[in-house]
């Protein structure tokens, strides 16, 4: 019965919306069968929502309007203006670009009258000038409608898009015959200090500090300060391209050793990487890896993050004060070998005395091998969080004092065993499999 009143009151809807029928059962004089009336009935489609029960003005309004007292304040001169969403747009064209007969284009003829792919060419020639439109509109400056801006770019652009921080100046401006090509300048921060005098008052001027480099080794900064922010950070670019320093680098993208180096609260501990790393660190360090060709290294601060300055000082401290692993070796009489994780431990020589020499001793001690990070890290090794013991750990499961139990009945087991195939002593995987298949023969 219910399914019959549902066939009664969805004639009546068809008949009022007046849709079309459908070829459907002979018999029934709607021309729609009970199934087709069922499967409708079931949809159920709510286009409903603030956009189609507003009005475009009213949404608008919403955006760009200003109240009275908000005008007399001056609220109103960043508040957005009506843009035009529709501007470019034509019917048909797209992605997928369609030839509408009647609608987009005229009807001529029974050829004409179908619904085809509008032309390639016509269609990226409106993609294009639809693009043009609306990077216009994006770049358009509200102060002045009628003149653009262009943003700059979001790889170079800086820390912020607001402020000069983080942003290339360029390189520095010749001095006499000597040009600074392939050189760079980064800004690494600037600040508005002030200076208060019996004459003049409190006088504001700014303050910057930029590091310029090649990107092979060459690097320097300088600090100046000017009534305007661009011009001070001009004035210490050009000055920090009179005060280059070289800084060492091993195969041209790491360090020689870890180092470390302080100046004031700033405390700042190098750590050499291997190749593909990357660079690990501050912002500004950074920057400064970038203008010195530094590509793999770790750099953890500890103390002032804040004071761009001393951080700076502390950096290039830290990389002037590298020793060369040759330099090293004819130091202290003996052979440098690098030992790491990524060569599974084997052990390289990188430096030997030249005059051939070795000494027994080093300073009296009778250890083979000697650490590096002990010599140049002044004993300061980076603090390294200790870790958090799980839970299962901490309150002692008993499954996991099982798993415990198991792992100490095997221990050493994997490693015993590279060292037993390497000498030949364990058996192969097809002598196993006989041994086993021999087993369960006596067995049997």
């Amino acid at each position: 019965m219910s399914l019959f009143r549902g066939y009664n009151a969805t004639l009546k809807t068809l008949s009022l919306t007046n849709i079309l029928h459908s070829t459907g059962c002979q018999r029934c004089s709607t021309g729609l069968s009970q199934t087709a009336i069922f499967q409708f009935t079931q949809i159920q489609l709510r286009n409903y929502s603030f956009v189609n029960k507003v009005s475009s003005d009213q949404l608008w309004s919403g955006v760009t309007f200003v109240s009275s007292a908000g005008k007399k304040r001056g609220r109103g001169r960043t508040v957005k203006r009506r843009v035009n969403l529709n501007a470019g747009q034509r019917l048909g064209y797209g992605k997928k670009g369609l030839v509408l007969p009647g609608l987009n284009t005229w009807v001529i003829g029974k050829n004409m009258s179908r619904v085809t792919n509008t032309d390639i060419d016509e269609r990226k020639k409106y993609e294009v000038t639809l693009q043009n439109i609306r990077e216009r509109r994006q770049i358009v400056d509200r102060r002045r409608p009628q003149k653009f801006r262009t943003f700059p770019n979001p790889l170079t652009r800086g820390y912020t898009s607001i402020q000069l921080d983080g942003r290339s100046l360029g390189p520095p401006a010749p001095v006499r015959d000597e040009t600074f090509e392939g050189f760079d300048s980064r800004v690494i921060q600037t600040k508005r200090v002030t200076n208060i005098s019996a004459n003049q008052g409190k006088m504001m001027t700014y303050r910057a500090l930029v590091a310029v480099g090649n990107g092979n080794g060459l690097a320097g900064f300088a600090v100046a300060k000017a009534k305007n922010k661009l011009k001070a950070g001009m004035k210490a670019r050009d000055k920090a391209g009179q005060r280059l320093m070289f800084l060492e680098r091993f195969n041209g993208h790491t360090l020689f050793h870890n180092t470390y180096a302080q100046f004031h609260a700033t405390k700042i501990f190098c750590k050499r990487q291997y190749d593909g790393h990357g660079v690990v660190a501050h912002k500004a360090i950074k920057d400064l890896c970038t203008l010195a060709g530094i590509k793999d290294i770790y750099v953890k601060i500890e103390g002032n993050t804040k004071n761009k300055i001393t951080l700076t000082h502390a950096f290039f401290n830290a990389m002037t004060h590298q020793e060369t692993h040759q330099d090293l070796a004819n130091r202290v009489n003996m052979h440098v070998v690098e030992v790491s994780d990524q060569r599974g431990k084997i052990p390289i020589v990188l430096a030997s005395p030249t005059d051939g020499q070795v000494q027994d001793k080093y300073y009296g001690c009778e250890r083979d091998v000697y650490d590096i990070d002990t010599l140049y890290t002044q004993g300061k090794p980076h603090w390294y969080r200790p870790k958090i013991r799980p839970v299962w750990e901490r309150l002692g499961f008993a499954s996991y004092k099982r798993r415990m139990c198991r792992e100490f009945r095997r221990r050493g087991q994997h490693e015993a065993q590279k060292v037993r195939r390497l000498c030949g002593l364990e058996p192969s995987r097809e002598e196993r499999i006989s041994r086993d298949i021999s087993k369960r023969k006596k067995e049997e």
